[in-house]
């Protein structure tokens, strides 16, 4: 095989290790990655990967202060898209986004050299028109509600079907 796989220990622990200094300077270099291969007429695919990668700078320290990212690709057709991204320092998920901005971001293409508001905990990134649309059956309501300690639906914002 091309790909080295590293197991050790008596309970089922799987380590890959990376020969690959990572530079202090890096902000999304490659520690490693796993990749699934399909085949058909000796021709061999990668279909799907997960990569393991500095999450910014890394300082020479211990090994706890190292920033650490998982990205998940697919293949398209034409070639390997980032589909989801978690980062360790702000736990974070990116559908679409190699760097998510926030807790959720949902990235289609980028709206330029924008950082989401730091109140925010979910982003909806686009270069054209950026929407979230709500879906339910016919006579039934869409609700955006607002809450607080106190009273968990104190306002909201309501579309009911049965009133358009």
């Amino acid at each position: 095989p091309a790909h080295e796989l590293h197991v050790q220990g008596d309970t089922p622990t799987y380590q890959i290790t990376s020969t690959n200094a990572i530079a202090d300077s890096s902000s999304t270099e490659t520690i490693a990655d796993i990749d699934w291969e399909g085949q058909k007429n000796s021709l061999y695919r990668t279909v799907c990967r997960i990569r393991a990668r500095a999450n910014g700078t890394w300082s020479s320290g211990t090994a706890d202060d190292a920033d650490t990212a998982l990205a998940f690709y697919a293949n398209n057709g034409s070639g390997m898209q980032n589909v989801m991204a978690m980062t360790g320092s702000g736990l974070a998920i990116g559908v679409g986004a190699p760097n998510p901005d926030d807790l959720l971001h949902v990235w289609e293409a980028s709206a330029g050299s924008v950082d989401a508001h730091a109140d925010a905990q979910v982003v909806i990134e686009n270069s054209g028109t950026a929407a979230l649309q709500f879906l339910s059956a016919a006579g039934e309501e869409n609700r955006i509600i607002f809450g607080d300690a106190g009273d968990n639906d104190i306002g909201g914002i309501i579309y009911d079907h049965n009133d358009n």
